[in-house]
């Protein structure tokens, strides 16, 4: 629990420290005030999402998190200049360009603390002690279905899912039946098109 709340302090750190640079920018003060609203309802967001369980990434996965954070952060102080040049263009109230430069600054504040809470709540999963024979996160399967089709899979959290790469979430519903299986077993998967079985050909990690 200590571990958990250091982390929390980190990443509640780091959005004070947002608000800090907002009250010392080019930014006005009803515009602060906005963006200390906003800060204040992602503080509040990342609080309870610490309260979540861990997610499991690969170190590849992680290492883009972080990558992505990086880049945000680089990005963030152009936004606001962005935001500081659009009120030179008078009325706010009209001002289109100055209200999509705040629209996404926020956003780019929300993927922040997003990515944050999920870097600080990860767990490698090279560093997991697998059973290497059952179907676990972490681990390619390879399944055959009644049609005699073969299909293989990277079970990843579901940050790190992409079907263009054959990577799917432990969430999903084909894994979900998969779970805790072992090569050469059959196994009734509950789809959302319905019942399916399917036989587990081969696990590897």
């Amino acid at each position: 629990m200590k571990s958990e709340d250091n982390e929390f302090s980190q990443s509640e750190n780091r959005l004070i420290g947002f608000g800090f640079r907002f009250r010392h920018s080019r930014i006005n003060s009803a515009e602060t005030q906005y963006l200390h609203f906003s800060l204040f309802t992602l503080h509040s967001a990342v609080k309870r999402e610490f309260k979540m369980a861990n997610i499991y990434l690969t170190r590849e996965g992680k290492e883009k998190l972080i990558k992505e954070l990086e880049d945000l952060l680089k990005r963030k102080p152009l936004i606001q200049d962005e935001i500081a040049r659009a009120r030179e263009h008078g009325d706010l109230k009209e001002n289109a360009e100055y209200h999509a430069a705040k629209e996404t600054l926020t956003n780019l504040m929300r993927r922040i603390a997003e990515i944050d809470s999920k870097i600080s709540r990860a767990k490698i999963i090279e560093n997991l002690d697998i059973d290497p024979d059952k179907v676990f996160i972490g681990v390619t399967v390879t399944i055959q279905d009644e049609d005699g089709d073969d299909y293989e899979y990277t079970i990843v959290d579901l940050e790190e899912a992409d079907p263009s790469e054959n990577k799917i979430s432990v969430q999903s519903p084909l894994v979900q039946g998969l779970l805790g299986h072992k090569a050469g077993e059959t196994v009734e998967v509950e789809l959302p098109a319905g019942k399916t079985k399917f036989k587990i050909l081969k696990i590897t990690r």
